[in-house]
């Protein structure tokens, strides 16, 4: 499967777990949210691409294997 990855908004945090509202992305397609695991400090409120394996488990909120995350700026 071929890595891809999507724009989002961090909506929540949970010890080292992130609820994204998801802007732009094939992953619209499945859901509007989706919870990826943080390896790095991000802010409620950031805007973040999030680089991921492809693959999209079909729960609510959406689930991925993160790969890399970057901030966005506004």
């Amino acid at each position: 499967m071929q890595n891809a990855a999507f724009t989002g908004m961090i909506e929540s945090i949970h010890n080292d777990s992130a609820i994204i509202a998801i802007e732009e992305g094939e992953i619209l397609s499945s859901g509007d949210m989706v919870g990826v695991n943080l390896a790095v400090t991000f802010q409620v409120g950031d805007r973040v691409v999030v680089e991921y394996d492809g693959a999209v488990l079909e729960s609510y909120p959406l689930q991925v294997h993160t790969i890399s995350f970057e901030h966005v700026s506004d």
